[in-house]
């Protein structure tokens, strides 16, 4: 579902500043090399930023949640995210993750292992002060890559099996070819 009051142009512009944010903090933090084509991105997609219903969890539950590398890592299972996407409903959990704001919404969908990392993506989501049974944008064109793709020595979080979207999500960061 579309937001009928959704300024186009200005979306555009921001999730285009948001991707070179994006490319400056990558290029300057994990030393890779400046080649310009160190991250790549789908296009810029109105159809991948849809309309969601955030129901809080009514008692967050703890849950570990698997990385990479080491051992397991304790988020708060915080909400669901129901959304429509080519027709189907889909739903996807977010979760409070340590030492960040929002929520954090890691996922796979029919891309992952092909077109995107097989460990999938993640979805970040400023929700506050919005109540549970609210409508939230969930842009996956702001979807990225976990940093263990782009440096092995990082562990990242390992998408839960139940945040699967059986559909091919072509929003966001796409594979990376670092030389």
């Amino acid at each position: 579902m579309a937001e009928s009051d959704l300024d186009l142009d200005a979306w555009r512009e921001r999730v285009s500043e948001h991707r070179a944010e994006k490319r400056r903090f990558v290029r300057e933090n994990m030393e890779l090399p400046e080649t310009g084509d160190d991250l790549e991105f789908y296009d810029i997609d109105p159809e991948f930023r849809v309309v969601a219903r955030l129901q809080r969890a009514q008692n967050p539950e703890v849950v570990r949640v698997e990385l990479t590398r080491g051992p397991a890592a304790e988020y708060e299972r915080a909400a669901t995210l129901g959304f429509t996407l080519d027709g189907d409903h889909h739903v996807l959990a977010a979760y409070h993750a340590p030492n960040q704001d929002g929520l954090f919404v890691p996922f796979t969908d029919e891309t992952s292992g092909d077109e995107t990392p097989q460990i999938g993506r993640y979805v970040e989501l400023d929700v506050e002060g919005v109540e549970s049974g609210s409508q939230v944008a969930l842009d996956f064109n702001l979807a990225y890559l976990p940093f263990c793709v782009l440096d092995e020595s990082y562990a990242s979080p390992v998408p839960p099996e139940q945040n699967h979207v059986p559909a091919a999500i072509r929003a966001g960061e796409k594979h990376v070819e670092i030389e």
